[in-house]
């Protein structure tokens, strides 16, 4: 009796690993089983957040652009000032009103004011143009228009300023205008070769250009302050300028700069002419200290 219950103890203890092996692996199958939910449901759940995340976003980005648009649409109050004794005409207020508005329709917030400015700048005449938001919905746009002081011929007859600006064109294509014509300036400007219009509207020069233009306006300035009468001013290369008086009819060679003793002459010459009744084709004065004439007839 001993024995039978030794060997079924035996047996029994022999039994019970195999019972807890079984129990092992079950429980590894189940971690593995929820292990892969788990992940399964974490992914699941960034995926949801990044999903709504992105399109929360497009939905802000969405208004913004809508908001953005509407206030480009909008209707803005346009209040056009003229510079320092300056004036604007009715008819010009409403084209530059126009030139604003057409503006506002491709601009945005950053970039509203020289969007305006620019527009005005490049479609008209203007030295300066200055737009300043004074509220919410209004604008106050001061342009200060560019003067005639001479016309140039040029690749046509174009408008020169005070300052040395050359812009615009005439509307009478032979010149006739109530400015005094400067021909000559542009001799070595090659022929049919177009001229560069700058984002100011004004017309691009070459550095010999511009001293040209620099002294064309300095010898302008002299005959007004000696009050001459003149039909126009002509340059010469290699010589300089040429000035035609208007009562006479006589060429006058100037030459290149200092021009006052030289003016200085030619009134003592005209008085002498005047008093003498006789008439001079010709005057050169731009030989140091003399003075060649020809005579003409009255």
């Amino acid at each position: 009796m001993a024995k039978k219950k030794l060997k079924s103890t035996t047996i029994l203890s022999k039994q019970r690993p195999k019972r807890k092996k079984k129990a092992w692996k079950k429980s590894l199958k189940l971690l593995s089983i929820f292990s892969l939910i788990a992940a399964v449901s974490f992914f699941a759940y960034l995926y949801r957040n990044n999903f709504l995340r992105v399109h929360s976003q497009a939905n802000i980005n969405q208004s913004t652009k809508i908001k953005d648009a509407s206030k480009n649409h909008q209707d803005f109050n346009f209040i056009i000032r003229p510079g320092k004794n300056g004036a604007l005409e009715a008819k010009e207020i409403q084209r530059l009103t126009a030139l604003a508005k057409k503006a506002t329709s491709t601009a945005n917030d950053r970039n509203l004011l020289h969007k305006i400015s620019k527009e005005i700048q490049t479609q008209s005449d203007y030295a300066r143009v200055h737009a300043i938001k004074t509220s919410l919905n209004t604008i106050v746009i001061t342009a200060v228009k560019r003067e005639p002081y001479l016309v140039v011929k040029a690749d046509e007859f174009r408008f020169l300023s005070k300052e040395g600006i050359v812009f615009g064109s005439l509307a009478n294509k032979e010149g006739k205008s109530p400015y005094i014509s400067v021909f000559g300036i542009f001799f070595d400007h090659k022929e049919n070769s177009p001229y560069t219009l700058q984002e100011d509207n004004s017309y691009k020069l070459s550095q010999a250009e511009k001293s040209r233009v620099k002294n064309a306006i300095m010898l302008m300035e002299i005959i007004e302050k000696e009050n001459l009468a003149i039909n126009k001013i002509v340059f010469q290369p290699y010589r300089g300028f040429s000035i035609f008086l208007r009562n006479e009819n006589t060429e006058v060679v100037i030459g290149k700069p200092p021009y006052n003793t030289r003016f200085a002459r030619l009134k003592s010459i005209l008085e002498n002419m005047r008093e003498k009744g006789i008439l001079y084709s010709k005057i050169e004065l731009d030989y140091d200290g003399k003075a060649f004439i020809k005579e003409g007839k009255i």
